[in-house]
């Protein structure tokens, strides 16, 4: 009977610890999603104004690490006819032509774009954000994912260690309670 007792409530402390622990991962993918969104919308809005005042403010963007392992954001201006003219990573006469994405696609359609796809050029999963600008081009902005991804890895001993002190606790308190309650029967 007490080992019933022990066990059940030690499976129900664990059920209580997965969900939690799942909940808060995807609570904080989404919340770290959020963030990587508006902040990189914001940083596209510089970079256009920064546009309008002509194309050598982008060799400032490529000379401040954009793309490199220090900057996770990666800067990407298209020609109306899908050519790249800019990027911050990769070479950009080797790219090929850009309007089958989705982002370029909405963002020529409506102003602005958003996908979460892999990027073959990079490979890595990225936040892209992509903004029509007044001469028809279009400016391109991926984030990479694994920054999103990195945070929930960072957490996942945390909540392993928090995982092990409550399961620890629920079979201390449950063999404690369990003696309580089985004491005056067993008398």
């Amino acid at each position: 009977m007490k080992k019933k007792i022990i066990w059940s409530m030690s499976i129900i402390a664990l059920l209580s610890i997965v969900f939690s622990m799942v909940l808060s991962c995807v609570v904080s993918y989404y919340d770290s999603l959020e963030i990587i969104k508006s902040s990189t919308v914001l940083e596209s809005e510089y970079i256009r104004n920064g546009l309008s005042a002509g194309d050598a403010y982008l060799d400032g963007i490529r000379s401040a690490g954009y793309g490199t392992s220090s900057q996770s954001v990666r800067v990407t201006l298209v020609e109306p006819d899908g050519t790249v003219a800019f990027d911050s990573v990769a070479d950009e006469t080797e790219m090929e032509n850009h309007n089958s994405r989705p982002e370029i696609q909405e963002a020529r359609a409506h102003g602005s774009g958003e996908s979460i796809r892999r990027s073959d050029t990079v490979n890595m999963q990225s936040y892209n954000y992509a903004v029509l600008l007044e001469d028809g081009r279009v400016l391109r902005l991926s984030v990479g994912m694994k920054t999103v991804f990195g945070s929930i890895e960072r957490m996942v001993p945390w909540m392993l260690l928090c995982a092990a002190v409550v399961l620890l606790a629920a079979v201390v308190l449950s063999t404690f309670r369990t003696k309580q309650i089985v004491s005056p029967i067993n008398n």
